[in-house]
């Protein structure tokens, strides 16, 4: 990139921000003309360059983890890794002496270390055997590059693809579409399966590229395991919903249920096993079922057997003919809503979880006719981001009660109180504070039993053993039951629902909650945050709620994105709202929670394609 250097920027302060949410990781000062650096501190301040990967990295990396960084062009990709809580060892393949000056010291500023390697003084076979020596032991490999770097190297590599130690080839950087073309190739043949990565449930997750550019993260096929088919290898699973559809009944068929009132539209979504997915393939079930003509246009790989129903054929080949001036709703994530089918009304259906928006998330929401959310928290966050130019209606989603309902609970029999926890092992959904507050709340005397089905597919064996560590290390271990591999069927979810006696949700932000609204669906307790999108249908009548005081900045965001703050305070309310559970199951007090239950009534799927078609209405 070419530069007047003379008005280039003193420092450019990277977006992702220390532990306290007040200093930048770290600054990268200009060292010459090389890159355009006004366009980079440009770029950095509203969304972050290669942010993508970066949160990727952030959410993957351990600490005996190595990071190889083959295009470290400015540093942002090899000062990230360094500077992350991992601390994992970053080797960066620079071009000259001031480069690795540059990076070495920017490293040196934030307290963190990148070994610099001189391209000039390396060969591939001088290179490989460097790494080589640092992933001894079984140590994991990331790899980042450009296009045409990894035109150059990826073959050099394969000996480590062979053996499974490369878990990440990272592609990122300006390129023709030729050499982006050439890159997905080359990495194909290597074993690797190119994925996008897309922030969902306020976790950085994989979604198969499907075709589309290179600028990607390609996943190594062994991360997953050994599969039987190709197409196999291209399911990547959602932590936010380990858990399948049931099969329709008999009344579900492609005949509507519902008087139809001539609605119809383009529907672009996912359905799959992603909590996008999971509400993709509910939503196009509850449209046609109240007779409304839906085209039908997935997003990503269809996987049918989230929610086998008759009307998906009818609703895949509306492709075939669709009227191209119908509203076309697209259900995706607030950087992704530039896409649409046909020249009708464009309607944006985002779900997100944090405060603040980048440039370009804004700039998407803000190009659509009109837009649906799930909550008025999330309206709330699109005015105070300024995305307030085109209509915002309320579409909140809902809960399957022919499968999760009250009947499932049966006679309670057993001695303990039991609290469950449904969510992928993150920060975000808040295991370890709840593990704290059972900890303080209750001795291994007392007859109390902390369930958590907290499988995470993202996370390697090793690194999930040692998140895991804490639960099973913990005084009331034998108080505690984790559930660590996913439940086949949404029946296996329902019935082990139906086992607890309170759900327990001590979330930072959700974008929905489908699992707390399952709980009081089948009647359960729940105690929950009194923050963020499941405020739409948790309320002191249905749950027992913890006060949030204040918002934290969250690590890796653009800056101002925060959540809900835990403190003392949250703790104490935690191990409080435990407690009197557990009173009321012992003398008898807890029962059903009929309030929940008709909360879930009212928070029916059908519900939900009702809202979607009004908001249509209007448009």
């Amino acid at each position: 990139m070419s530069s007047s250097f003379a008005i280039a920027p003193r420092a450019i302060d990277s977006i992702q921000r220390c532990e306290d949410g007040e200093k930048p990781r770290f600054t990268i000062v200009p060292w010459d003309d090389r890159f355009d650096w006004m366009a980079l501190a440009e770029l950095e301040s509203s969304a972050g360059v290669e942010a993508s990967l970066r949160l990727f990295l952030d959410v993957q990396l351990e600490g005996d983890d190595v990071v190889l960084d083959l295009a470290p062009g400015a540093g942002f990709v090899s000062l990230s890794a360094a500077t992350c809580a991992a601390q994992p060892h970053v080797m960066a393949l620079v071009d000259d002496e001031s480069h690795a000056t540059a990076l070495r010291d920017a490293a040196d500023a934030a307290d963190a270390f990148i070994e610099c390697m001189l391209r000039a003084d390396v060969t591939p076979e001088t290179l490989l055997g460097l790494v080589r020596d640092r992933v001894l032991g079984g140590k994991r490999l990331f790899i980042h590059a450009c296009p045409a770097v990894t035109s150059e190297w990826i073959a050099e590599f394969g000996p480590l693809a062979d053996v499974g130690s490369i878990i990440a080839w990272c592609v990122g950087g300006d390129a023709s579409d030729e050499a982006r073309a050439l890159a997905r190739a080359l990495v194909t043949a290597q074993g690797f399966v190119p994925h996008l990565l897309a922030e969902v449930d306020g976790e950085a997750q994989l979604f198969p590229a499907d075709g589309r550019e290179i600028e990607c993260i390609a996943v190594h096929h062994s991360v997953f395991g050994e599969v039987e088919e190709d197409t196999a290898a291209l399911q990547v699973r959602s932590a936010g919903h380990d858990v399948v559809g049931t099969a329709v009944t008999a009344s579900e068929s492609s005949h509507p249920t519902h008087a139809t009132h001539g609605s119809a539209l383009q529907f672009i979504a996912p359905f799959c096993r992603t909590g996008y997915g999971i509400t993709g393939a509910y939503l196009l079930r509850a449209l046609m079922l109240r007779g409304a003509t839906v085209n039908f246009f997935p997003l990503g790989p269809l996987d049918t057997s989230v929610l086998p129903f008759h009307g998906i054929a009818e609703a895949l080949a509306g492709q075939d003919s669709y009227d191209p001036a119908l509203p076309s709703v697209r259900l995706s994530q607030q950087f992704d809503l530039a896409l649409h089918a046909g020249h009708g009304p464009r309607v944006g259906f985002p779900i997100f979880e944090l405060s603040r928006f980048t440039a370009r998330e804004r700039h998407h929401l803000s190009s659509q006719d009109a837009l649906l959310v799930c909550s008025e928290w999330a309206r709330s966050v699109l005015l105070e981001n300024g995305v307030v130019q085109n209509p915002i209606h309320l579409v909140p989603l809902g809960v399957d009660r022919s499968v999760f309902h009250e009947r499932l609970r049966g006679k309670r029999t057993q001695d303990e109180t039991v609290f469950l926890q449904v969510g992928k092992l993150e920060p975000r959904k808040g295991q370890r504070e709840l593990l704290r507050a059972f900890e303080a709340a209750f001795t291994p005397k007392d007859s109390v039993r902390l369930v958590l089905a907290c499988h995470n597919p993202f996370m390697t064996n090793d690194a999930y053993q040692r998140a895991t560590t804490p639960f099973r290390k913990s005084p009331m271990a034998k108080r505690i039951t984790l559930h660590t591999t996913p439940f086949a069927t949404h029946g296996d979810i329902a019935r082990l629902m139906a086992s607890a006696d309170c759900g327990v949700f001590a979330s930072r932000a959700e974008g929905w909650n489908l699992e707390a609204l399952e709980m009081l669906s089948v009647g359960c307790a729940v105690i929950a945050t009194k923050y963020s999108a499941h405020t739409e249908f948790l309320t002191s009548a249905n749950a027992r709620l913890i006060s949030i005081d204040g918002l934290a900045q969250v690590s890796g965001a653009v800056q101002g994105a925060s959540w809900a703050a835990w403190g003392d305070v949250q703790h104490e309310q935690l191990v409080a709202h435990l407690r009197d559970v557990h009173a009321a199951r012992q003398t008898g007090a807890l029962g059903l929670n009929e309030a929940g239950i008709k909360t879930a009534e009212h928070f029916s799927w059908d519900n939900s394609a009702a809202a979607l078609l009004g908001a249509l209405g209007t448009i």
